[in-house]
């Protein structure tokens, strides 16, 4: 398999472009709190365990303790490993997925 270069896909895919891929609402506000897409929400009310730094592309659930980029949230709302999350995440935004260039001796 070749060498994804996650770095490059970083500074490419914004929060706003996972959260609206994975049917969060983030309508309004840098910063915002509501039921978490990884672990779901599990009673009646509108649950607030989700906080999600759009701006700073960071997320974190205080209740299943999922946290990391925006790379991690769409992976980890899909279920998906980091590897092939990235490839569908890119494919489905069309954006080239940057691999590492093999050197070759």
């Amino acid at each position: 398999m070749p060498r994804i270069h996650y770095f490059m896909i970083k500074r490419q895919v914004t929060m706003d472009d996972v959260l609206q891929l994975i049917g969060w609402d983030s309508s309004t506000g840098s910063k915002k709190r509501g039921s978490c897409p990884v672990h779901g929400n599990d009673s009646k009310r509108r649950s607030n365990c989700f906080s999600v730094d759009r701006q700073g592309n960071r997320f974190q659930c205080f209740k299943c303790g999922a946290k990391g980029n925006q790379l991690d949230l769409y992976c980890l709302a899909n279920k998906q490993k980091i590897y092939e999350g990235t490839i569908d995440l890119c494919n489905r935004l069309g954006i080239q997925i940057p691999y590492f260039e093999v050197a070759h001796a």
